[in-house]
């Protein structure tokens, strides 16, 4: 009788033993989505990286040439419509408009 007893709780020991593996191996294949996941958006990201890396080497190569062209003007202007555009203020001939 106390051999019985001992093979059903043993059975059932198995039963959730096999539950759990089963659980465990669903984890696993989200946890497996979601690093591939991340692994794109990481490849994603440097090459969104690489891109404006290049585009600023390029801006920096035309900043460096403009100033060395014989005629040579100031790129203050430039500046100021730059810093118009990123910061929603109204550039004026005397500086931003908070300053005038």
């Amino acid at each position: 009788m106390a051999a019985t007893a001992s093979l059903m709780i043993a059975t059932a020991s198995m039963a959730v033993y096999g539950d759990s593996m089963t659980f465990e191996t669903a984890s696993m294949a989200v946890l497996d989505e979601t690093l591939t996941a991340l692994g794109h958006a990481m490849t994603s990201q440097a090459a969104s990286m690489a891109a404006l890396d290049a585009s600023l080497a390029s801006l920096g190569r035309a900043m460096v040439s403009f100033s060395r062209s014989p005629v040579y003007f100031s790129p203050a202007p430039a500046f100021y419509i730059l810093a118009a555009a990123f910061s929603n203020r109204t550039p004026t001939a005397c500086g931003d408009a908070a300053d005038a």
